[in-house]
């Protein structure tokens, strides 16, 4: 057990509220208070693990979570971001939450004039995103060698875990208030006097409540070979959509205008044969300013994609989601994000722009054909 991961946790139940903890209290009484530990005989529960060891991970390489984008609506390459996460619940949570929310669209509205910065609007309610992939965390089957998977589309948002429902509840009951029947109650229990949960037994509830009042389409719920499948649809798709259209979010290059030069042809038809449509309309944006320069790229340089003067809070963002990527590179000794650091393609960026270039020249040789 990890100390400081025992002490992280008594402060998130004292900032939550829900239960009362003493300042100082004992990694001894949080695991006997959880349930997670016998009083006399001092043994600990297999469901302090993944909530409390230094590496969850080494007891069972399964517990891992794994987040992965696609530029288009199906399973194919290629793949632009595929991150595999290690930690405990609450780790796994923050940095899968991370992962989707980096990789959205942002409406920008206007100025207010009171505010120096814009105000932006997520893609996705981010506590709809959390409270999905808390319950495939928390309710996940730990006995299983699957992992949980994230995975972003151009419509869709999929969040999948190993178990299926639990015994008594059906498809419908999900659509509806519920009791509470967590397949691992001594984590759900552990989580639910924090503030990552909500309330207990109104997971699916607050996802379908946040979803709808955002805009978005219902979302999905799907237990099914003994997985259980959450879809939460993008800005525009999904039955019954509402509110604003995936043409209403930050715009990506068009094509007229877009790259040039024989060096990059055909690049362009990639923008609108699936980059533009399944990646960020923002990294869209930052990859082609860095494929269109034949030098290094600063942030501030970046802006000037985006008709600003510098980069904003939002474009650091998704500078730093290409770097994670591997796609762009740092070139210098400056801290990342700084403002004179500079950015250009690594090999693996270059290839991708390539092999979008390749897809894009046979789509459109195949809509000649017709």
């Amino acid at each position: 057990m990890d100390e400081s991961k025992f002490a992280d946790y008594v402060r998130l139940v004292i900032d939550a509220g829900k239960v009362s903890f003493p300042k100082r209290i004992s990694p001894v009484d949080v695991l006997v208070r959880i349930g997670l530990m016998d009083k006399r005989t001092r043994k600990i529960a297999n469901g302090a693990i993944p909530l409390f060891a230094k590496s969850p991970e080494t007891f069972n390489p399964a517990w891992e979570i794994r987040c992965i984008q696609f530029y288009g609506t199906r399973v194919v390459k290629p793949i632009p971001s595929l991150h595999t996460y290690n930690g405990t619940v609450f780790e796994l949570v923050d940095q899968a939450v991370d992962f989707v929310m980096g990789r959205v669209d942002f409406a920008v509205g206007a100025h207010d004039g009171e505010n120096a910065a814009a105000p932006t609007r997520s893609e996705f309610p981010r506590d709809a995103i959390r409270e999905a992939i808390v319950n495939a965390v928390c309710h996940r089957d730990y006995t299983s060698n699957a992992c949980v998977q994230v995975m972003l589309f151009r419509d869709r948002l999929e969040i999948i875990n190993p178990g299926p429902l639990p015994k008594g509840m059906t498809v419908e009951d999900l659509y509806r208030t519920h009791d509470s029947i967590p397949r691992n109650g001594l984590i759900a229990r552990a989580m639910s006097w924090t503030s990552y949960v909500e309330k207990s037994g109104s997971g699916t509830g607050e996802i379908l409540d946040k979803c709808v009042e955002y805009g978005l389409a219902r979302p999905e719920f799907d237990p099914t070979a003994g997985f259980f499948k959450t879809v939460i649809w993008r800005a525009g798709t999904g039955k019954c959509a509402k509110g604003p259209r995936r043409r209403g979010l930050v715009k990506g290059p068009s094509r007229k205008g877009l790259v040039k030069g024989p060096s990059q042809e055909g690049l362009v038809e990639g923008a609108s044969q699936g980059l533009v449509e399944g990646a960020s309309q923002g990294l869209v944006k930052v990859l082609y300013a860095l494929v269109n320069s034949e030098i290094p790229l600063s942030s501030t340089a970046i802006a000037k994609a985006f008709g600003k003067d510098r980069a904003n809070s939002y474009i650091k963002r998704l500078v730093a989601s290409l770097v994670d990527d591997g796609i762009a590179e740092t070139t210098g000794e400056r801290k990342r994000g700084a403002r004179l650091q500079k950015y250009r393609l690594t090999a693996k960026g270059r290839k991708l722009a390539a092999t979008l270039a390749k897809n894009a020249a046979k789509s459109k040789g195949k809509g000649r054909g017709k």
